[in-house]
């Protein structure tokens, strides 16, 4: 307790390190998002193909595959153009890198009945809310200021 308290050395700011772990750590939530929405399961290993816009943010994620394989449960990543689409697979966008996951078919059709049931019930709750709003007694109660 009577050391000096620990001060940030100058020699580890760096804007483009910082940038480059930043890339990564949002490819790799974007990958843990894909798994999530559907639902593969954690232990199973994916394939994820990156296409960048740039060689160097594709340079950058090359230097930090590994952290991507292993904090992603990715038992491959794909870069470029090269490889085939694949017919079904999940999508996302992260700065300039696109990222695709080869799915099965089946879990394609999933995620589509799940995201239908999603639209029918936020449609029901927006004619809810409509309903409400068209009544006039609700609209006399309700306070002026909003809140």
């Amino acid at each position: 307790m009577l050391a000096k308290y620990p001060q940030p050395e100058e020699r580890f700011d760096n804007e483009e390190v910082a940038d480059e772990m930043a890339v990564v750590i949002e490819v790799i939530t974007a990958l843990r998002n894909i798994r999530g929405e559907m639902n593969i399961p954690p232990g199973e290993q994916i394939v994820c193909m990156l296409r960048t816009k740039n060689e160097r943010a594709e340079e950058r994620l090359r230097r930090n595959r590994s952290f991507v394989e292993n904090l992603a449960r990715v038992k491959e990543v794909r870069f470029g153009d090269s490889h085939e689409k694949p017919v079904y697979s999940a999508f996302a966008v992260v700065r300039d890198v696109e990222i695709r996951v080869p799915m099965e078919r089946s879990r394609v059709e999933e995620e589509g009945k799940r995201l239908q049931k999603e639209l029918a019930k936020i449609e029901k709750d927006i004619a809810f809310v409509e309903k409400k709003l068209s009544n006039e007694q609700f609209l006399a109660r309700a306070p002026a200021d909003g809140g």
